[in-house]
């Protein structure tokens, strides 16, 4: 294994590999964050309930929503957004939905102005 020894890499290849391994690893993490505005379908869903949780004295409020798929699927999910105090809107207000074709649990939702 002497030949190895005698093998120098030019700093601009080591560099090159660092590089192309680095911009690899983010695509495979955040690919779907990427693609997500081509890949997603848009839809139309409702405020069916809000969900109360404490925390640090205060009172936050979760929406609860509801949509159906191109497919039929009813989906319901507790939406990451808050409010604080009470909630922002009734029940049954209408609110835009985005999720990704292949996975509908990645869901991007678009309220109402207030």
């Amino acid at each position: 294994m002497d030949f190895l020894e005698n093998i120098e890499m030019p700093a601009w290849l080591s560099y090159g590999i660092a590089i192309t391994v680095v911009v690899l690893f983010v695509w495979w993490k955040f690919k779907n964050q990427f693609l997500f505005p081509i890949q997603s379908i848009e839809t139309t869903g409702t405020i069916t309930n809000w969900m109360a949780m404490n925390e640090g004295g205060k009172k936050y409020f979760f929406p609860l929503i509801e949509f159906t798929t191109l497919s039929g699927e009813v989906v319901k999910f507790r939406a990451e957004e808050r409010s604080e105090g009470v909630p922002l809107y009734e029940p049954g207000t209408k609110v835009g939905i985005r999720y990704h074709h292949k996975d509908v649990k990645f869901v991007k939702v678009k309220y109402p102005a207030i």
